[in-house]
């Protein structure tokens, strides 16, 4: 017992406990975000119509995710109106469903600060991006980056269960895709490349079955074209030109000229995959064309908002802490997309006010609207300087060797 409890006094440090203290009481505030709402009725769907939120007459019944996703909304639901339903006001229940379907995030958040070291873990648990991103905005892709992450550190020497957690990542949400040939390029001898490919393959088909028997490929398909916007290179372009900054370089309507863009992208993309694969098996530097390949894809993206931000981190952090200048670097890169989901601080209040009067009502709706035109006037240079920040992030990858531990052998947890 005396054992037990110098072991959880190891795990639960002041520090520890004040930051899982705020994150906590963060996770009850996403009552702004409309995807919530939507989550909340795709989850009703399965529970209530035994039927799968894909191809409903009702748009916001529709999910926009591969199936796996649906796990997290589904067991909040259940809890909620299972379990707790019966504990609790029905006031309660609404922060209640937003802290249960954070909750994957946050466990595996706070796991995967164990395969860090002393020097790496402050970047990972008390960087300001990520808990914005998870805590208050209420985005998934902590979970989908803790199991990319973890596929990559299991990649030599258990591929079987690497393959799994990767397939698991992409089932969750799509992008991590994009790391599949290096993972599988990396793996000494031919034969275990193959089989890791179409392991996670098998893996990803098995959990996007539902996709085969109705419609919902069609959303992602509307999901992979949609138009250019958020941190990328034509969306510069496109912010360059509404402040005059360049001419105006085409007659293409806004449809097609995204349409051209977001191809451009994708062959420009494609063409460095197979360049990073082709270094990855001749030199085995894993890490670093990791790194570089998601920031390509943040450069060529179709769309790219501060939460896929988060991907690149666990890869990144190792890198960073071994550099002051890529330390610094990584500073800028937390701080500059904050005001995005700062944005969003202000809907609790905007919600809470919208219920009470018609008067009240247009005055926050007057106020908010005046807050976001404002916003959206600096929004062109804050999404001019993230792609600087990553050029520059990719350019001292590529003049410097910087390879951290080895990626043969990646560090063990440590339990304090």
């Amino acid at each position: 017992m005396q054992c037990i409890l110098v072991q959880l006094k190891s795990l639960v440090t002041p520090k520890k406990l004040v930051l899982l203290t705020i994150i906590v009481a963060l996770m009850a505030t996403t009552i702004h975000r409309g995807d919530f709402f939507a989550h909340e009725e795709q989850a009703y769907v399965i529970l209530h119509d035994h039927q799968l939120p894909y191809a409903q007459p009702q748009e916001e019944k529709n999910s926009w995710y591969p199936p796996l996703f649906l796990i997290f909304p589904v067991i909040a639901l259940g809890l909620e109106t299972l379990v707790f339903g019966n504990l609790f006001h029905s006031g309660v229940l609404r922060p209640l469903f937003y802290v249960l379907l954070k909750l994957p995030s946050l466990i595996l958040f706070l796991y995967l600060a164990r395969f860090f070291n002393d020097d790496e873990k402050p970047l990972w648990l008390y960087s300001p991006l990520i808990i914005f991103v998870f805590a208050v905005w209420g985005q998934i892709d902590v979970t989908v980056t803790a199991l990319t992450y973890l596929a990559y550190l299991k990649l030599q020497d258990r591929k079987t269960v690497s393959a799994l957690l990767l397939s698991m990542a992409i089932s969750i949400k799509l992008y991590p895709v994009i790391l599949l040939p290096l993972f599988a390029v990396s793996l000494t001898g031919a034969k275990k490349k193959v089989e890791y490919f179409v392991m996670t393959a098998v893996f990803t088909a098995m959990f996007c079955f539902p996709l085969l028997f109705n419609e919902g490929w069609r959303t992602l398909l509307v999901q992979a074209n949609r138009g250019v916007f958020g941190f990328t290179i034509p969306s510069v372009l496109f912010h360059a030109k509404s402040l005059g900054l360049i001419p105006n370089f085409t007659t293409l309507e806004y449809a097609d000229y995204s349409s051209l863009a977001n191809l451009i992208g994708k062959v420009v993309f494609i063409l460095w995959s197979a360049f990073a694969a082709f270094k990855v098996y001749r030199t085995k530097k894993l890490r670093r064309y990791v790194v570089l390949t998601i920031l390509l894809y943040y450069l060529t993206s179709t769309w790219l908002l501060p939460q896929h931000l988060v991907f690149v981190l666990p890869f990144l952090i190792p890198i960073l802490a071994a550099s002051p200048w890529l330390k610094r670097i990584y500073l800028l890169l937390n701080v500059a997309p904050i005001p995005y989901p700062l944005l969003f601080l202000y809907h609790p209040l905007y919600f809470f006010v919208y219920s009470e009067s018609p008067g009240t009502q247009f005055m926050t709706e007057e106020l908010m609207g005046r807050w976001f035109r404002d916003w959206m006037t600096f929004h062109p240079l804050l999404t001019i300087s993230v792609p600087i920040i990553l050029i520059a992030i990719g350019l001292l990858l590529l003049h410097r060797d910087v390879e951290v531990v080895t990626d043969l052998n990646p560090i063990t947890p440590q339990l304090s």
